[in-house]
């Protein structure tokens, strides 16, 4: 099993060595058993669970968090039973944010708009002013 340096794996998935590292530091990524070269190597799924990281962090999730995600996927938890109940837990927490970012955007909309129905507004008082 060759595996991939840790440059490598930063390359594909778009981030830096150090940050590939830390992960592998965290917990979240694990490196292959040694095989005597002396340098770090991770299997080709390092790839995915570094842009699972980074599309988890983007949406929100602190990195404990993200670890508890990866290893449910790992099947790293007791039972079937355990994980069915947190993932969906999970998905209850990513759809709440749905709804509280789809609501955010909607009040930033409503304030887009009424800053540029007041910019007319503005211009015609300030062109008054001047006369």
């Amino acid at each position: 099993m060759k595996g991939l340096s840790t440059s490598q794996i930063a390359q594909k998935a778009g981030v830096t060595p150090r940050m590939v590292r830390h992960y592998a530091r965290r917990g979240l990524l694990q490196a292959l058993p040694p095989n005597g070269s002396g340098r770090r190597m991770f299997p080709d799924i390092a790839i995915l669970r570094m842009q699972l990281i980074r599309r988890g962090l983007r949406a929100g999730f602190s990195l404990d968090q993200l670890g508890h995600l990866l290893s449910l996927r790992a099947g790293q938890t007791s039972s079937r039973l355990q994980r069915a109940v947190q993932c969906q837990a999970l998905l209850r927490e990513i759809d709440d944010r749905i709804v509280t970012l789809k609501a955010l955007r909607s009040a930033l909309d409503e304030v887009q708009q009424a800053t540029s129905a007041a910019r007319p507004k503005a211009r015609q008082t300030v062109a008054r002013a001047g006369r």
